[in-house]
C-alpha cells in the first residue's frame, strides 16, 4: 500500500512538473530555438531519475532527443500506440517502475510538437 501511495505521489509530481516544462519548451519552439530545447533536455537527464527526453514535431519526426540514437527513429517507432495528436498530458507506467509522460506542446491554434519524458522515481527503503 505504501508503494502504491509513493507511485501515485511520484506520478502527480511528474504531471505538475510537466506543465511549466511545456511552457518553457513552447516558448523556444515559437522562436525556433531547437538548440535551447536540446540544452534543456541535456540538463534534465542529468537530474536524478530523468532517463530520457524526446521532442517530436507534428510531422512525427524526432527532432531533439537527449539520446542522439533516437534522432533516427520515428515517434511511432519509439512509442508504438502513443497518440501524437493528444492535447492532454498523459502518463503511463512502463517496465521497471519508469513513468513516461507525453506532454503536448501547443501553440495558439496548432500543435507544435510532443515531448516525451521518461522518469524513474527514486526508491525509498521501507524501514
Amino acid at each position: 500500500q505504501i508503494k502504491q501511495l509513493d507511485e501515485a505521489r511520484a506520478e502527480e509530481a511528474l504531471r505538475l512538473f510537466s506543465i511549466p516544462f511545456a511552457w518553457a519548451i513552447r516558448r523556444e519552439l515559437i522562436v525556433g530555438n531547437l538548440n535551447q530545447v536540446d540544452q534543456y533536455f541535456g540538463q534534465l537527464v542529468q537530474i536524478r531519475g530523468f532517463k530520457s527526453a524526446v521532442l517530436a514535431k507534428p510531422d512525427r519526426k524526432v527532432t531533439v532527443a537527449s539520446d542522439r540514437r533516437k534522432l533516427v527513429e520515428t515517434f511511432a517507432g519509439l512509442y508504438p500506440g502513443a497518440n501524437l495528436d493528444s492535447n492532454e498530458i498523459t502518463l503511463e507506467k512502463v517496465g521497471n517502475g519508469i513513468f513516461r509522460a507525453f506532454i503536448p506542446i501547443l501553440g495558439l491554434n496548432k500543435s507544435l510538437g510532443m515531448v516525451v519524458l521518461e522518469y524513474l522515481p527514486p526508491a525509498y527503503p521501507l524501514q
